[in-house]
């Protein structure tokens, strides 16, 4: 796209010139905003295929990932720590996007105290749609697996080792990003990374 330079009235302009000039000046500003250079989001990783438990009760795969971009984290309900401060910031980008082609996913890496039951009640408090948000659960060696070599994300001691970061997966659970959640500038570029894409 071609900005536009903003025009200008000539001294003795009419007064209705000068508000159409004025009129005009708004539109290019509106415009030029939407001249930014394009988000490049190069392919990181390919998400390596697990199957693991979701809150329902079925069985979630990499499959299940295909056909619509994903933000993904992995926390715990019980985590004291960063875990509330990340699924905050998740719902608040449940809400803002709330296009059908993005879907959430969270992973327990608290299996044990993680029970069906409990990831179920927990995004019942959180009052979102279980269709776009999948909360996972499975043995934590397929998740600590899962986390270091299928999302690229440290989880050398857990529960508390895990990653502060959400990842972008395109329609066919490629790596496009890793985002800081606790990070006001990694937050911003997600947004628009998600602006570009949907």
């Amino acid at each position: 796209m071609t900005c536009t330079i903003h025009p200008r009235a000539h001294p003795r302009a009419h007064p209705w010139a000068r508000i159409a000039i004025a009129v005009a000046a708004g539109v290019a500003t509106t415009i030029a905003g939407a001249c930014q250079p394009a988000i490049e989001l190069p392919v990181l990783h390919q998400v390596t295929d697990f199957e693991l438990t979701e809150a329902s009760g079925s069985q979630f795969t990499r499959a299940d990932l295909l056909g619509r971009y994903h933000l993904v984290d992995f926390v715990f309900t019980d985590c004291p720590l960063a875990c509330p401060t990340m699924t905050l910031e998740m719902q608040r980008l449940y809400k803002e996007f709330s296009s059908p082609e993005l879907g959430f996913v969270s992973i327990s890496v608290d299996p044990d105290n993680d029970t069906l039951e409990v990831l179920s009640a927990y995004r019942d408090r959180l009052e979102v749609d279980a269709d776009r948000w999948h909360f996972l659960r499975g043995d934590i060696d397929a998740v600590r697996t899962l986390s270091e070599k299928g999302f690229l994300l440290a989880a050398s001691d857990l529960p508390y080792g895990h990653s502060l970061r959400f990842v972008l997966l395109d329609e066919t659970a490629q790596i496009r990003g890793f985002y800081q959640s606790d990070d006001v500038e990694h937050l911003d570029q997600l947004r628009r990374a998600l602006r570009t894409l949907l």
